[in-house]
């Protein structure tokens, strides 16, 4: 006789996802093949004796892989709507930075809107540019620096990010002055 305790209960809940595949699959065979397939195995006796306790295996073995299958699901989705979250976030942020542009960074970001083009070669010690990069307005295009014999400093290729430039198209005023 099967213990029917609730500690017991409580364990089986706990089972790993495998166990209880394997116990929904050997179950659903037991309920589910036909009646001379199960003989064969010998297991009609079992089969047919056990019947209420082998359903009950079954549809709790079920019930716990949609479970975990939701889960799992839900995991996913949480983190992936999480994600968006952030990015909004991040974005938003960043356009009311764009609001608050000092001098340098405005001179700084002109050559993306007149020339339309998604990265420019700046010097590297230029403090609006580490600003603007910590904003996540503009990033590193590429790993490798340039050495600039007018400007004595290395120039990077740095990327806008497409939102803040099609933001700064859209709104010419930010850059103005």
């Amino acid at each position: 006789m099967p213990d029917l305790t609730w500690g017991a209960f409580v364990e089986y809940l706990k089972l790993p996802a495998k166990v209880s595949a394997a116990i929904a699959l050997v179950a659903g065979a037991l309920l589910f093949l036909p009646a001379p397939w199960v003989a064969r195995l010998g297991l009609a006796e079992v089969a047919t004796s056990q019947r209420g306790w082998i359903g009950f295996a079954f549809v709790a073995a079920v019930a716990l892989l949609v479970a975990e299958l939701g889960a799992l699901v839900w995991r996913h989705v949480g983190a992936y709507l999480g994600e968006e979250r952030r990015k909004a976030r991040i974005k938003r942020q960043a356009a009311e930075r764009l609001t608050q542009l000092t001098t340098d960074e405005k001179r700084l970001l002109q050559p993306y809107v007149e020339k339309n083009v998604r990265s420019v070669k700046i010097p590297q010690s230029s403090g609006a540019l580490n600003a603007l990069m910590r904003a996540g307005i503009l990033s590193a295009g590429s790993q490798t620096a340039t050495f600039s014999m007018g400007k004595d400093d290395y120039l990077i290729e740095v990327t806008i990010s497409q939102w803040a430039l099609e933001h700064l198209r859209d709104r010419p005023e930010l850059l103005a002055g």
